[in-house]
């Protein structure tokens, strides 16, 4: 996490699948026991990286169900205070709009999981919970 962090790709856009390809590439290379984890449960270098991206956007999608309506009526009353700021200036509140939007486009990314991936992870939604705690 923190290499990502450090390398900036964190910045694009976070369900990109070749982002999360990446990253479960990396969590599989991590350590000898990881890939032995892994490959223990039918994966491969190959198949785990994509397989693991579905979990985690199902994932997401399940738990953005009840907050995410929220949340986007939220981000959206924000951006709307921040359009009718006048102390702002104008270059701030650029820059602030377009994160803004870069946050809610994740939002909805969030919330559009194909629907099989979603019925096929919602019986492991509580276990996932507290696994990732």
């Amino acid at each position: 996490e923190e290499e990502i962090e450090q390398s900036g790709e964190m910045d694009t856009e976070s369900f990109d699948p070749e982002i999360l390809d990446k990253e479960f590439t990396m969590l599989y290379n991590y350590t000898p026991q990881a890939a032995k984890v892994i490959e223990e449960n039918g994966f491969t270098e190959k198949t785990w990286p994509e397989m693991a991206g579905r979990v985690v956007k199902a994932f997401a999608s399940i738990a953005m169900e009840e907050e995410g309506n929220v949340s986007m009526k939220e981000m959206e009353a924000v951006l709307n205070q921040l359009e009718a700021d006048p102390n702002l200036p104008p270059e701030q509140k650029k820059m602030m709009k377009e994160q803004m939007l870069s946050a809610m486009k994740t939002a909805k990314d969030m919330m559009n999981a194909p629907a099989e991936d979603v019925e096929v992870v919602r019986p492991y939604f509580d276990k996932l919970s507290s696994t990732m705690e």
